[in-house]
């Protein structure tokens, strides 16, 4: 379900570029920032940008799967164990952690950077549950997963770019889960599919 963990030195340099990066992003556009401005915040070696990435969108994608998503599947799992709370809380509740970092992309029109983040969320859901269904099923079923992730998606953001907003990640949930029905009525709705998917 996770990649493979890296080498703590390699976990480290690769933090500290992503959160130089943020740093930096607060500071001045996208486009005004370089590998240099980089490597020196993050106080690392321009040759280690390079044994890790080839441009600066890799810094933050692998920031988000390493950060947002890695953290979004563990959660999950042991959610799944302990039966609370509900996947969706847990969605909200863990953008709310990062909504500092995904507000700084998000002002800087780099929402593209986060589609690694729901196609690594619809392959595991792909992978773990789609392989259990008939093939006469399977495209009708992958269009239901791709278009309620990206709905939870886009709703998440908007959410994000609002906080502190009066909503909850309790409240959130509850609306989404109201937007679901028609496809947990078709057993396809997302909560169920990610519960079935962490057996």
């Amino acid at each position: 379900m996770l990649q493979k963990r890296k080498n703590k030195a390699v976990e480290r340099s690769e933090s500290w570029m992503f959160e130089a990066l943020m740093k930096l992003l607060e500071e001045k556009p996208w486009a005004d920032i370089g590998v240099s401005d980089i490597t020196a915040r993050a106080g690392v070696a321009r040759s280690t940008f390079y044994r890790h990435y080839v441009r600066k969108e890799d810094v933050v994608v692998q920031g988000i799967d390493a950060l947002i998503f890695d953290e979004l599947m563990r959660k999950l799992q042991e959610s799944y164990h302990e039966r609370q709370p509900h996947p969706l809380v847990i969605y909200f509740e863990t953008l709310m952690k990062y909504r500092d970092s995904i507000t700084v992309l998000l002002k800087n029109d780099l929402t593209h950077l986060f589609d690694s983040f729901v196609d690594r969320l619809e392959t595991f859901i792909m992978d773990r549950y789609g392989k259990t269904l008939p093939p006469e099923e399977l495209t009708c079923f992958q269009y239901a997963v791709e278009f309620q992730l990206g709905g939870l998606f886009h709703i998440a953001r908007h959410w994000v770019q609002n906080l502190p907003s009066p909503l909850t990640p309790y409240e959130m949930s509850a609306i989404f889960e109201d937007f679901l029905r028609p496809f947990t009525m078709q057993q396809y709705g997302i909560v169920e599919i990610l519960r079935r998917c962490m057996d």
